[in-house]
């Protein structure tokens, strides 16, 4: 079980590397992110140099989901308070991932989403993500909470905002929407055009300890901070430095319950 006292350890043992200046400053709460396992070595097939930036371009550009994202499955977890995000950070630190599954925990400031707090494991297939959603489903009532919300989603949220079909799955678990013919024509003139050539190249990275920096100690500040402007005491558990809120926010209501 992961304590509320380990959580606090990993707070303030980054807290140490903010200097005073970065103390006051805090990241969107949408890019409050943290990574851990590896962010490319997985993806098999994976023969775009920008990865998932390349698809999010494409998509922008002409309202189509790439065909490489149809294998893109994750499981969400939903902790209902920072504190359960902390220790499911904690968690995605230590757990023994056959491919060290990509994983990140995050904020969801968003009124269309009725959840503050979110973290994903990436997989790139459903037969893997229904394989492991049992076991971690196990993991993270022992080791955090029972009861914490969890399920399978495909994709970008914003992908099955444009195509409500791509996220469904129909009878036995099959997905609904399937890569259309048209597309790949389209596709294939967007990377011979070399829309995407201006992207950085996404080079393989690994974080299997998430090492503590100033970035990921100002996004765990952000994180409190979030916590302080919803109404989410339990940030409180977690430091007794001053925590400010974070302005102009107007996130979905907290439910305490």
């Amino acid at each position: 079980m992961i304590h509320d006292a380990d959580i606090k350890r990993e707070y303030e043992s980054c807290e140490s590397l903010l200097s005073i200046g970065s103390r006051e400053e805090l990241l969107s709460p949408f890019h409050a992110q943290i990574y851990c396992g590896v962010t490319s070595k997985m993806w098999k097939n994976q023969t775009y140099p920008a990865g998932c930036a390349r698809h999010k371009l494409f998509f922008k550009t002409h309202n189509i989901i790439p065909g490489y994202c149809f294998d893109c499955y994750k499981i969400e977890i939903r902790p209902r308070t920072v504190s359960e995000l902390f220790k499911l950070l904690v968690l995605f630190k230590t757990i023994d991932l056959k491919d060290n599954n990509t994983r990140k925990c995050f904020l969801r400031p968003r009124k269309d989403i009725a959840a503050h707090y979110a973290g994903l494991i990436y997989f790139q297939s459903l037969i893997d993500a229904k394989k492991s959603l049992r076991s971690i489903k196990s993991l993270v009532t022992e080791e955090i909470a029972p009861e914490i919300p969890m399920f399978i989603k495909r994709g970008c949220t914003n992908f099955a905002k444009a195509h409500p079909d791509y996220a469904e799955l129909g009878e036995n678990n099959r997905p609904v929407l399937k890569y259309k013919k048209k597309w790949k024509k389209i596709e294939d003139d967007f990377d011979n055009a070399n829309l995407a050539g201006h992207l950085n190249t996404r080079k393989e990275n690994t974080f299997p300890n998430v090492v503590a920096g100033p970035r990921t100690c100002l996004i765990m500040r952000t994180w409190l901070s979030y916590a302080k402007t919803i109404g989410d005491d339990s940030y409180l558990g977690i430091t007794s430095s001053p925590i400010g809120l974070i302005p102009h926010l107007d996130p979905a209501p907290f439910n305490s319950d």
